[in-house]
């Protein structure tokens, strides 16, 4: 697999991949109210996004999850609470289409306006 040059063509392949999941998660998050603000990443398959104010991050996740789109809080990732309200994105297994699609129902949640 490896001395035929197998794994170099499958690593580029998903390098491929998982950048047009990354660019797919950047274009739409373009349609985001300014309430919520996607950070870059240069590595890894996840990403943080910032809320601006206080919001309610569990509401947030409960109003994406009453319409299908599974929600990752900042404060899960975090031992004791912070300041700072967000989620983290994960596109490392998630299609383009599903992208677009749960960036679409989080613009338009009642509780990100």
């Amino acid at each position: 697999f490896m001395d035929e040059g197998h794994f170099a063509t499958h690593i580029r392949l998903m390098r491929q991949l998982y950048k047009a999941r990354y660019d797919a998660l950047q274009d739409a998050a373009r349609s985001l109210p300014d309430t919520i603000r996607l950070q870059e990443t240069t590595s890894g398959f996840h990403t943080p996004a910032f809320f601006d104010r206080r919001v309610d991050e569990a509401e947030v996740v409960a109003q994406a999850a009453a319409q299908g789109v599974t929600l990752a809080p900042l404060g899960r990732y975090c031992l004791s609470a912070i300041p700072q309200t967000g989620l983290v994105f994960g596109f490392g297994c998630t299609t383009p289409e599903d992208i677009a699609r749960g960036i679409g129902v989080l613009r338009d949640l009642p509780v990100l306006r």
